[in-house]
């Protein structure tokens, strides 16, 4: 709104300049907030790996029940394969599925 007022016609007010420290403030606080607890809440990247090894295992548990001749089979060899192609943490565990 501030940016209105002082780039247009339009007439700028002390309750727009207060308005506009308000944002400030806020803006401040949040920033503060997430100095102080941002390493809390935020998702480390290592986890995502994690998980993905998690998914990863389900498949390759999946893969021993089924029969060669199962058309998912295949499917799943090839989600296998672009994961351990993209994620280097898989390359050599998958290494002869690719």
């Amino acid at each position: 709104m501030l940016d209105r007022c002082l780039i247009d016609q339009n007439i700028l007010t002390v309750n727009d300049i207060k308005q506009y420290q308000t944002y400030i403030d806020h803006a401040n606080q949040a920033e503060q907030l997430r100095n102080d607890h941002f390493d809390e809440t935020v998702l480390h990247s290592g986890a995502f790996i994690q998980y993905l090894f998690r998914l990863m295992k389900k498949i390759e548990d999946e893969l021993k029940e089924k029969a060669i001749d199962d058309p998912s089979v295949k499917n799943s060899f090839d989600k296998i394969r672009l994961v351990a192609k993209n994620f280097p943490d898989f390359s050599n565990e998958y290494e002869s599925v690719q």
